[in-house]
């Protein structure tokens, strides 16, 4: 059976370096009404109008109803930074379907049957360009870190929680075989205390079968290589 390997303590998160504004064109010099700069308390409209058409028909579209979307998503960011997983920031449906067990050489296991519930979540992170993705933090960058900063944090830090929680997923093992559990008081636990003393961002990933962790953590070192291009 292979166990998690020692957690390791990973180096401060790079910056992930500023985006120069494109320049100005003729028809933004031309005299008129300036728009009023966006702010946080109207930005919903603008975070839905961006990303409305890269989430559609994905299991996450509905997200974007939601109010406070670059508040909440300065939480997840840190949260998901130290390994947390706040469901309640972004409400997601329910995996269809109930988790369920086998017996593997002896040993109660995850139904591989059970990877497929989260399916939908996986593709939908996996589906969304990553150029998209940048260009969209870039972007509401500036209200991101006012976010960040709402929440008691130094502004100029969230870029390096949001590497930070790419490198979260990353870091997430690799399992060869199915780690075997143990019945818990609520649920079932990992035989293997390296495993269960994985945070519980980790311990979702993996609950989310070989092939959906694959397609999350190329998905994180892509979105995070093209983030600190230069």
């Amino acid at each position: 059976v292979t166990s998690a390997q020692p957690e390791v303590k990973r180096p401060p998160a790079p910056d992930i370096p500023e985006r120069q504004p494109a320049p100005e064109t003729t028809a933004a010099l031309v005299d008129g009404p300036e728009e009023p700069p966006l702010t946080l308390e109207d930005s919903d409209t603008a975070v839905r109008d961006t990303l409305s058409l890269p989430l559609s028909g994905t299991v996450v579209a509905d997200v974007l109803q939601e109010s406070s979307l670059l508040e909440r998503s300065a939480a997840f960011i840190d949260a998901a930074s130290n390994g947390a997983v706040l469901r309640d920031v972004f409400p997601l449906p329910r995996p269809a379907g109930d988790f369920a067990v086998t017996q593997s050489n002896g040993q109660t296991v995850i139904d591989p049957r059970s990877y497929a519930r989260y399916d939908p979540y996986a593709k939908a992170f996996a589906a969304v360009d990553t150029s998209t993705l940048v260009t969209t933090f870039h972007q509401f960058r500036p209200l991101l870190e006012k976010a960040y900063a709402n929440l008691g944090f130094p502004a100029e830090r969230l870029d390096n929680a949001l590497i930070g929680a790419l490198d979260e997923v990353i870091a997430v093992p690799q399992l060869d075989a199915p780690a075997p559990l143990v019945p818990g008081i609520e649920s079932y636990t990992y035989q293997d205390p390296a495993l269960e003393q994985l945070s519980p961002m980790a311990r979702q990933i993996l609950r989310m079968g070989p092939e959906n962790q694959a397609l999350i953590q190329q998905k994180a070192r892509d979105l995070r290589s093209a983030l600190l291009a230069p």
